[in-house]
């Protein structure tokens, strides 16, 4: 499996008021056999720098591509170890139930500083399947009734307590969408993720 990236970001202006920019595409083919997947993003946001807690307000659209079972290639895009809560990973409660693939992915983003060791974000996210074959992930949603996946809230907390030790917390909650529903034959609920982390450098 072979994967080529790139990878594109305008900044803001340092200590201004500005926008920035940012995107990524990835590409990804095999040797073996006849494949031809993709996935990337792209953001714009506002950051108010010269405002009290300097609020920023962000949009992102993410995807990456799912198979076509009408076709003879393979077009599912292998997320493989995928992560990072600002880059590849699109909302930590809907991936106990999702893998990313066959998935594009709307995120609307709040973001504030009250003071300048602390950092709260909050992210609105709305999951919709690209392909309804979902071969691959979760087996009992293996093929899909409908292309709504779900939303999902979560609030993140960055805390610097010292020089050497930084905290953050997440908190997040997924509605399901009318396929899981549809999988759980009416079953499924919210399902919530709480998770906290200590960073300790030396």
């Amino acid at each position: 499996l072979w994967t080529a990236g790139g990878y594109v970001h305008r900044r803001a202006t340092p200590d201004a008021p500005g926008a920035w920019l940012e995107a990524e595409l990835a590409y990804q083919w095999h040797d073996d056999f006849d494949m031809a997947a993709w996935a990337g993003y792209a953001e714009a946001g506002w950051i108010a720098r010269t405002t009290p807690w300097t609020p920023s307000l962000s949009y992102r659209f993410a995807s990456f591509s799912g198979d076509d079972p009408e076709t003879s290639r393979y077009e599912r895009f292998d997320t493989r170890y995928s992560g990072g809560l600002d880059q590849w990973l699109q909302g930590i409660s809907i991936n106990k139930v999702l893998t990313q693939a066959n998935r594009k992915t709307h995120r609307v983003r709040f973001n504030v500083a009250p003071t300048p060791t602390l950092n709260l974000t909050l992210d609105l996210y709305n999951h919709i399947a690209n392909e309804k074959n979902n071969l691959g992930a979760n087996p009992a949603l293996g093929t899909l009734s409908s292309r709504d996946l779900g939303d999902e809230v979560q609030l993140t907390v960055r805390w610097a307590w010292s020089r050497r030790l930084f905290v953050q917390g997440i908190a997040g909650i997924a509605f399901p969408g009318d396929a899981v529903k549809d999988a759980t034959e009416g079953e499924a609920k919210p399902w919530n993720t709480a998770q906290l982390q200590l960073f300790w450098g030396f």
